[in-house]
């Protein structure tokens, strides 16, 4: 029958319009039908059609119920359903029973075994001269061997793969096969491959009618935007997966989905949002050990120590015991990140394994963000003499800026004024100059200056026409990448007063460093102060700004070096100096400490290079 014929030819919705208004319909007819459903994403549809197949004896409806059950996150049903309708061994129907029945136990948490059934599933198939079987039934191995760390056998088993399955007629399982080679390649860094596959997989999307095959590819394209700093981007990803879950109803795709937006809106400040998305994750006996990380950050960011160490632990041993060792990586980093903040003595203990864990299995190009979040320990761990070398390569370029907790309709606006300028929005680096960027901290510090204000403390040595046509410019600049709404103005026309719009939380890393320094965090300190204050702009405004706080700085540095010395403590002084002088190479006073902390130890070679470094700065020692 021609329903038959599409439905080998991957033609769902052709299937479903060939049996729509055909009754009765044989239980053949049935199982195809629920069977498209399925295979679309369209789980509630194909919920009772399944069932009346079931009921009518089909055998190939039997095995397509328990995997139905297993997509809906039901692990504990599809795993009884599977043991009580075995098909007749020897045939594809027992091949493909097996694999979905591996694929339960793996999602369910049995690891071992779910890999064990699957790939005896794939055997099952090549038995059989069944190729194309075999090939879709090792896609779901490759996935699952990178989901639980087996990261270099699946990369061999996509290479033997992917030539082996053709773009048509059915394009779905090379597109799910592409979809995993992607995350696969987004875990590596292999950059230029993975912008080869994600072109091909973005080809494909335009041929396959299948909603639920979009999912993989779409959640790879969120991770990468996230991953390089697109926030805003990678958010945009999510909520039209989300539109595509609400339709499709499945449970893993849904709990992705939720759970990826509420860390993204926890790592913004948006608290009560990142609750209000882990709410939405649907409720299976025990929450994925994404949710458990994910309520880990949340409670961080609200200094809930007592309820973040636990996420985190739960995270990382649910990750571990799952082989899933991306997040098992994460899940250390941020509890020791966690420990340090609430003062608990085990906390480089804790990042020592989790920097060991990252090196060993090559995972640093896949953690920018979660680095930079967890600079504070990092940068504790490179004050200590023992660590410093482990904590070395995974030193992070400048540690975060947090907002607040921020309403929904609230954007964190980041305003980086130490070492090289750059304005961030939601975690995005926005082309904005340096000189755009220094009149925003004033707007951001002084709120209610004026135009004349504004051209008075930046181009102070600029002819009048000059420096009013540079702040115009800058203004223009400020609407243009942030918004038209995001400068408000009151007063008189010729002295209207310029201020930030409420919607935005912003956070200059002057202001952070300030406190950091009266707080005597050292290692946030160094975090925060990766270079001069917008050091390229000659104002006097800039220049008093630059000057007061590198003097605090320095000072603050050589009194904790110096007290160092006087606990006989000398390694961790000439670290001290050795890792803010990396930041700062011209303050002589601070090389003469490190120089002095040096001297006392009994490695020749840190007296050394201390000492040379020292001279190359102009100090004489």
């Amino acid at each position: 029958m021609q329903a038959e014929h599409d439905f080998s030819q991957g033609r769902y919705p052709q299937v479903i319009s060939d049996l729509a208004g055909i009754r009765p319909l044989s239980p053949r007819a049935w199982a195809l039908l629920g069977i498209s459903h399925l295979r679309l994403g369209q789980l509630h549809d194909a919920e009772p059609v399944l069932q009346r197949a079931l009921a009518l004896g089909d055998a190939e409806a039997a095995v397509e119920y328990g995997n139905l059950l297993r997509a809906q996150g039901r692990f504990a049903d599809a795993n009884r359903h599977f043991v009580a309708h075995e098909p007749e061994p020897g045939t594809e129907l027992h091949a493909r029973w097996r694999r979905w029945m591996g694929v339960t136990a793996f999602q369910a948490g049995h690891v071992e075994d779910g890999i064990d059934s699957v790939e005896r599933a794939a055997r099952a198939y090549l038995a059989l001269g069944d190729e194309d079987g075999a090939a879709r039934t090792s896609v779901s191995l490759a996935r699952m061997l990178v989901r639980s760390g087996h990261t270099d056998r699946a990369a061999r088993l996509y290479r033997s793969l992917l030539p082996t399955l053709p773009a048509e007629p059915n394009p779905l399982p090379r597109l799910t096969a592409l979809a995993g080679w992607l995350d696969l390649l987004l875990a590596g860094g292999d950059e230029a491959s993975r912008d080869e596959v994600m072109l091909e997989a973005s080809a494909l999307l335009r041929a396959t009618p299948s909603e639920h095959a979009r999912l993989p590819v779409m959640a790879c394209l969120a991770q990468l935007h996230a991953r390089e700093g697109h926030a805003r981007q990678s958010a945009a990803v999510l909520q039209d997966m989300l539109t595509l879950t609400v339709g499709l109803q499945g449970y893993e795709a849904r709990a992705w989905v939720h759970a990826h937006l509420a860390e993204h809106h926890a790592r913004q400040g948006r608290l009560s949002e990142a609750h209000a998305q882990l709410r939405q994750v649907p409720q299976v006996d025990q929450p994925s050990a994404h949710v458990c990380f994910v309520q880990g950050l949340i409670a961080a960011r609200q200094g809930l120590w007592s309820k973040a160490r636990p996420a985190f632990e739960g995270a990382l041993r649910q990750a571990t015991d799952e082989r899933r060792a991306l997040l098992a990586a994460r899940a250390q980093l941020h509890l020791a990140s966690a420990l340090y903040a609430d003062a608990q003595p085990e906390a480089l203990q804790v990042l020592e394994e989790a920097a060991d864990r990252l090196l060993r299995l090559d995972l640093t190009a896949a953690l920018h963000a979660d680095l930079a979040d967890c600079a504070e320990v990092l940068y504790a761990g490179l004050l200590d003499p023992y660590l410093a070398a482990l904590a070395a390569p995974l030193r992070p370029g400048r540690g975060p800026l947090r907002a607040g907790a921020l309403q929904a309709d609230t954007l964190h606006l980041e305003l980086i004024t130490l070492g090289r300028p750059a304005v961030r929005l939601e975690g995005e680096t926005l082309p904005v100059s340096s000189d755009t960027t220094a009149l925003l901290v004033l707007l951001a510090q002084k709120p209610g200056l004026t135009r004349s204000d504004l051209e008075r403390l930046l181009y102070p040595d600029k002819a009048p026409t000059a420096a009013t046509a540079a702040v115009k410019a800058h203004l223009l600049e400020v609407r243009r990448s942030l918004g038209a709404g995001t400068l408000l103005r009151s007063g008189p026309y010729h002295e209207q007063q310029y201020r930030l719009a409420p919607h935005l939380a912003v956070t200059v890393d002057a202001d952070v460093l300030e406190g950091a320094l009266q707080s005597g965090r050292t290692p946030l300190v160094l975090a925060t102060c990766q270079g001069p204050f917008l050091p390229d702009h000659p104002s006097d405004w800039a220049a008093e700004q630059r000057e007061h706080l590198q003097a605090k700085v320095s000072a603050y540095v050589m009194a904790e070096a110096a007290t160092t010395r006087r606990r006989q403590a000398h390694p961790e002084a000439e670290q001290l100096c050795s890792t803010y002088l990396s930041a700062h190479p011209d303050d002589l006073a601070v090389h003469a400490e490190r120089v002095a902390a040096a001297r006392s130890l009994r490695d020749p070679l840190k007296r050394q290079t201390a000492e040379v470094q020292a001279r190359q700065a102009g100090l004489d020692v």
